[in-house]
């Protein structure tokens, strides 16, 4: 399936020709006009917890408030450009037994990325793209009393490319998007304790999500709702002795609604929620038992 959409998104790149029709506008599948530049600031709160299943039973509660600024360029009809910087705010609790607490915070991993689309009939759209998360050094943990201080950088690199379809039904425009995580090498994890560092390496852990959506026109604007299906692979946490911890994968199934309203043709408001939750799971040494995960975007979108 990755050679798949690799094969699809390098091909679909090379198309130069024009179609007859445009393509259809849409907000899941937001881009920005030819020859126009766009800001976009968003403030995402998340709230989550996540059991795992081992000897023992242990709960992970997070709680993040993160910003989000994204810049993009449209290229032409068909392409734009862009990135996103994150700042991350988040806390990560833990009950073992015994609680320990890891609160990150920093600038977090740089994306680059690109979309694309392609008109095939009237009212029916090929979307393609991908995401290139580049992490511009190792995470780092420091120990201290009560808690860890963690930076906001994953510690590896990423590659999300991404097809999809929409079409137009009367005035609601409904589509799918195939999307998957290819990890770039593996992860790095530093940890100084007291001064003394060790280190440890991360590998999979990657997400491949099937999205349905749909959406229609409102007053100023645009609403929609989405459903998500993802699968998460197996993580495998090895430390500078050579142990490995290993993390089964899982599946989630969630829900979402978005929208934007437009108060001019430089600005407007978006916003969407989401919930998800576990839908199947895998034993290893550590087995996610259950999750649950909501998170609320606010921000404003800037044309100029």
């Amino acid at each position: 399936m990755t050679k798949q959409l690799l094969s699809a998104i390098a091909t679909l790149g090379l198309v130069v020709s024009v179609s007859a029709s445009a393509a259809t506008k849409s907000e899941f599948f937001y881009q920005t006009d030819a020859d126009k530049n766009q800001l976009t600031p968003v403030l995402v709160y998340n709230t989550a917890n996540k059991t795992f299943e081992s000897t023992g039973t242990d709960k992970t509660d997070t709680k993040a408030t993160n910003l989000k600024v994204r810049y993009e360029r449209g290229i032409n009809e068909m392409l734009s450009a862009g990135a996103l910087i994150p700042y991350v705010m988040k806390t990560d609790e833990t009950d073992t037994g015994t609680t320990s607490k890891n609160e990150f915070k920093g600038m977090g991993d740089l994306t680059l990325f690109l979309k694309g689309n392609h008109a095939m009939a009237e009212g029916a759209t090929l979307w393609f793209g991908a995401d290139l998360n580049l992490s511009p050094g190792d995470q780092k943990v420091t120990v201290k009393t009560g808690k860890n201080e963690v930076n906001g950088y994953a510690g590896g690199h990423s590659l999300n490319p991404y097809v999809g379809y929409s079409m137009l039904m009367s005035s609601y425009l409904v589509g799918a998007k195939l999307s998957t995580e290819l990890g770039i090498g593996d992860r790095t994890r530093k940890v100084d304790s007291s001064g003394t560092e060790t280190k440890s390496k991360l590998t999979g852990g990657h997400t491949t999500a099937l999205t349905l959506f749909g959406e229609m026109p409102i007053t100023g604007g645009t609403a929609g709702a989405k459903l998500v299906y993802a699968g998460k692979n197996t993580t495998k946490d090895k430390d500078a002795t050579g142990a490995t911890t290993t993390t089964g994968g899982y599946t989630t199934i969630g829900l979402g609604v978005y929208g934007n309203y437009d108060f001019s043709e430089t600005a407007a408001l978006v916003a969407g929620l989401d919930y998800t939750k576990l839908a199947g799971d895998r034993a290893e040494d550590k087995k996610v038992d259950s999750t649950s995960d909501m998170s609320l975007s606010v921000g404003g979108r800037f044309t100029f």
